[in-house]
């Protein structure tokens, strides 16, 4: 008798999408594509049945900025990929464990569950929940530049100016603001340096 683990019949009703997680884009130069993006994922967290037991299923998707070789014009173009989405884990639901999160499930059946789960990440990546989190993730990438002391005026105005028309507007008005007070505080510091220095 073959101890195979046979795959049960689902269909995507069975699984439901919980929440989603983290959102990120890079903008890094040497890897950008003509998106000003250098890569993106994000992770949705999907609840589903594994033979009558629940299960969790962490399902990632990503893109990344590649070259693309066009044979019959001779000429290359760089772009984001098309989506990889699958699941990256899957376990049973422990509700007293790691919130939720128990064992992990056999080869198996997270191979399956990652093929119940994929339509609807891929529904939710052409929705408007997507949309929204994507501004709200591309407002974070820009954000970050203000970590880098040297050069954070010149990049966030740049980025700025760069995605204007793919950010919300309130979060564009308040990267904006950031900037001009950001910018103010510069200045400021500056002067007071030059101050205390002819005081010496």
């Amino acid at each position: 008798m073959s101890t195979r683990e046979r795959t049960p019949t689902m269909s995507a009703k069975d699984a439901v999408l919980q929440h989603t997680g983290s959102h990120h884009i890079s903008d890094d130069v040497s890897s950008r594509c003509a998106e000003g993006i250098g890569k993106e994922e994000v992770y949705l967290y999907f609840t589903a049945k594994w033979r009558g037991k629940p299960v969790t299923v962490t399902v990632s998707a990503d893109r990344y900025a590649a070259s693309f070789y066009d044979g019959e014009t001779d000429t290359s173009t760089s772009r984001l990929t098309d989506w990889r989405v699958y699941a990256r884990d899957a376990r049973f639901y422990d509700p007293d464990r790691n919130g939720g999160r128990g064992e992990a499930t056999s080869d198996t059946a997270r191979s399956a569950l990652s093929k119940l789960c994929e339509p609807l990440a891929v529904e939710w990546l052409a929705s408007d929940a997507y949309t929204a989190s994507f501004q709200a993730a591309l407002g974070r990438m820009i954000m970050r530049h203000f970590r880098d002391n040297y050069s954070a005026s010149w990049k966030v105005g740049a980025a700025l100016a760069e995605f204007a028309s793919r950010l919300a507007p309130d979060v564009f008005t308040a990267i904006g603001r950031t900037l001009d007070a950001y910018n103010a505080y510069t200045a400021a510091a500056a002067t007071a340096n030059q101050t205390i220095s002819g005081t010496n």
